[in-house]
């Protein structure tokens, strides 16, 4: 990985590594927000009065069950994208900043 704490949670578009990995900069320190990669399954999306796209995810194997915002840059791909996952039923790898519910959503990725 090449991206800091500080650079992630502020520019998505820095975000590498693989789906899958987690992610090792300087936030994944912080136990109060802990993010990195997860696989996940869409269960609702859309967007709110406000503009905002709202996308529900479950993480594959656990309890992990909560809404997160969409990218603002990217939250018509994004919702495209978990609308397709939700008609498709496949799963999604997702990289977030923070496991706190209404956290950002920085990438989101079909999986077969």
């Amino acid at each position: 990985m090449t991206v800091t704490g500080e650079q992630a949670l502020t520019d998505p578009q820095q975000v590498t590594g693989a789906p899958g990995q987690q992610f090792q900069g300087e936030a994944a320190v912080d136990e109060a927000a802990p993010g990195g990669w997860f696989d996940c399954n869409v269960n609702y999306c859309g967007p709110a009065e406000n503009g905002v796209i709202y996308i529900h995810l479950r993480e594959r194997g656990s309890a992990f069950d909560r809404w997160y915002q969409a990218y603002d840059t990217m939250k018509r791909d994004m919702l495209a994208t978990a609308l397709t996952a939700i008609s498709t039923g496949l799963p999604v790898t997702v990289y977030i900043t923070t496991t706190d519910e209404y956290g950002i959503l920085n990438r989101l990725y079909i999986r077969r």
